[in-house]
């Protein structure tokens, strides 16, 4: 890297094998617009469904550990799921989701991720505080809130990523 380097903004529609391999990617948006990145969630823990709007969290040895369901909506105020997904590309480059369902969940996954107070959230939610460098990491939080404003936020699910690259860390 260096300040040569060009930010391109592209819907992940338009997005080409190439971007995923040789590019640090940022993907803000819904479940439903994640096109082609769809494969590299699929390298992760978690699994989501659309109609009814679900997020799973499968283990290789014990199938799916927690299912997240998302049927209430009370008017305009709607509960949601964040996604936050720090994870390397098929060449080690950076990947950052921030995903949900709707407004609120995208909102709440741009919110976290750049709160300040980020890792002490982690860190009380894992009571723990060791963490590799780069962290690598899943997260999923329940959202509640109304269009773009969120409203409350509690982390659901956190686990570090493992480097496929790099040989026991």
């Amino acid at each position: 890297g260096g300040a040569s380097e060009r930010i391109s903004i592209k819907l992940s529609s338009q997005l080409k094998w190439d971007d995923l391999d040789n590019r640090s990617v940022v993907y803000v948006g819904s479940f439903k617009t994640l096109s082609k990145l769809d494969t590299l969630l699929a390298r992760t823990n978690i699994r989501y469904g659309l109609n009814p709007n679900t997020l799973k969290v499968q283990d290789e040895t014990q199938g799916s550990i927690k299912s997240l369901d998302l049927i209430w909506r009370g008017g305009d105020y709607q509960r949601d799921y964040s996604v936050i997904l720090k994870m390397v590309g098929p060449k080690n480059n950076p990947m950052v989701f921030l995903t949900g369902f709707s407004e609120v969940g995208i909102m709440d996954a741009i919110k976290t991720s750049t709160d300040p107070g980020f890792m002490t959230r982690v860190s009380n939610f894992q009571k723990s505080t060791v963490f590799r460098t780069p962290l690598l990491f899943e997260m999923i939080c329940e959202a509640e809130g109304v269009n773009y404003t969120v409203f409350r936020s509690r982390i659901e699910y956190f686990e570090e990523l493992q480097n496929p690259d790099k040989d026991n860390q």
